[in-house]
């Protein structure tokens, strides 16, 4: 009984792996295409610039941020790279709050720490 149920097993696995169909379409396609633009020295060289002083950092919601993401916009701009759908831009708008160090503190038995200062 034991290998009955094992052999149908198996055989349901197997049809079901049998009915896989590997995605295709032009996005596919595209995917291909912009993944072979991507070299270790490409990288090197993008990773290198973003890391530098002029990008001051690339906190969220600081101009080094803003600078990182206008470059990374012209880069997939040089790439081809498709904008987000129904829209002009590679930009997304989202609501952030942002929090400052200064404002974090810690109480402990009765004794209060600030962050840094």
């Amino acid at each position: 009984m034991k290998q009955i149920i094992t052999a149908l097993l198996w055989i349901s696995c197997l049809s079901v792996y049998g009915q896989y169909q590997a995605p295709s379409g032009p996005w596919v396609e595209s995917a291909e295409s912009l993944g072979a633009l991507i070299t270790g020295e490409g990288l090197k060289e993008h990773l290198s610039i973003l890391a530098s002083d002029e990008f001051e950092g690339r906190e969220t919601g600081q101009p080094g941020q803003r600078l990182a993401a206008e470059y990374i916009a012209k880069v997939f701009e040089g790439y081809g790279m498709p904008r987000v759908v129904g829209d002009s831009s590679y930009f997304q708008k989202i609501a952030f709050t942002a929090e400052g160090w200064n404002r974090i503190a810690l109480v402990l038995n009765g004794e209060s720490y600030r962050h840094l200062w």
